[in-house]
C-alpha cells in the first residue's frame, strides 16, 4: 500500500499535541493488550479498565484540542466528524461506567 504524505507546516503545540495523541495511542494499546491477556485467563482487569476509561478521555479531549489548532480543518464535514466521535466517546464512557458499577456490585458481593 502505498500513502502520499502531504506535508503541513505545524506549529510547535500542534507537534506537541500530535506527540501526545501518539503517546494515548501507544499506551492505550498496551492496556487493551494487556486487558485483554487477563480476561482471556479469567483473571478480572478491573484496574487496567478504569485506567483505560481515564486514557480514552483525555485522549478525546488532546485530540479536540488539536482540531482546534488546525484552521485550515474547520470544514464541515470535520466539523461533523468531531462531533461524532464526541458522541461515540460519550456512549462508550456511559457503557464502561455501568461495566464499573456492576464490576463494583460483583467485588461488594465477593467480600
Amino acid at each position: 500500500m502505498t500513502y502520499i504524505i502531504k506535508k503541513i507546516a505545524l506549529t510547535e503545540a500542534q507537534q506537541l499535541a500530535l506527540g501526545q495523541l501518539q503517546v494515548h495511542l501507544s499506551t492505550g494499546r498496551a492496556i487493551a493488550e494487556k486487558a485483554a491477556q487477563l480476561l482471556d485467563n479469567n483473571n478480572c482487569a478491573i484496574d487496567l479498565l478504569l485506567g483505560f476509561r481515564q486514557l480514552a478521555m483525555s485522549f478525546q479531549t488532546c485530540f479536540a484540542s488539536f482540531l482546534n489548532q488546525l484552521p485550515q480543518l474547520n470544514t464541515r464535514q470535520v466539523k461533523t466528524l468531531t462531533g461524532d466521535l464526541r458522541g461515540i466517546g460519550q456512549v462508550a464512557s456511559k457503557v464502561m461506567k455501568q461495566k464499573q458499577i456492576t464490576i463494583g456490585k460483583q467485588l461488594i458481593n465477593q467480600l
